[in-house]
């Protein structure tokens, strides 16, 4: 397994400039693609008042979804971190009972953190 996911019990005061510590999802997300370090950790939030639904991970170089989660409720959030680096793409959908409901699909990538 390429993905490690762990339940929200805490920030952590460790940052990586220029890279995601936290990610929110919100409708007004950009098509920039965002930006984590290999091995880790980082908070995954739904920013938004209602659920989210199918919220997924897929590795784009094997198409291999990584992380399925069928519900995610309003303002939770769990942690994660990958192991291996590439191109991945989040996936998720939101919307009222009854409506057509709007999806949402954004580049992540994994990158390995040059010391110098």
């Amino acid at each position: 397994m390429f993905l490690a996911v762990f339940c929200m019990v805490g920030g952590s005061a460790d940052r990586v400039q220029a890279f995601e510590n936290s990610i929110s999802l919100k409708a007004s997300m950009g098509e920039v693609p965002l930006q984590v370090v290999r091995n880790r950790e980082f908070r995954l939030n739904n920013a938004f008042t209602v659920e989210l639904k199918n919220l997924s991970v897929i590795r784009l170089a094997s198409g291999k979804r990584i992380l399925s989660i069928r519900t995610f409720a309003p303002h939770q959030s769990i942690n994660l971190e990958f192991t291996r680096e590439g191109s991945y793409v989040l996936c998720f959908s939101w919307g009222l009972k009854g409506s057509s409901g709007r999806n949402r699909c954004v580049p992540l990538n994994v990158v390995v953190l040059q010391r110098t």
